[in-house]
């Protein structure tokens, strides 16, 4: 999704809150796996 947002203008609220909401949920996910890879790909 970042490399697709990058590449595009994202003008479409809906699909930025998605986005947002669903970065939300993998930062507060119970597994250090899961939360160290949302914010690997983050920076990238």
């Amino acid at each position: 999704m970042i490399g697709l947002c990058n590449r595009i203008v994202v003008e479409d609220r809906g699909m930025i809150e998605g986005c947002y909401l669903r970065g939300v949920e993998l930062l507060a996910d119970t597994d250090d796996c899961v939360r160290c890879s949302y914010v690997r790909m983050i920076k990238w």
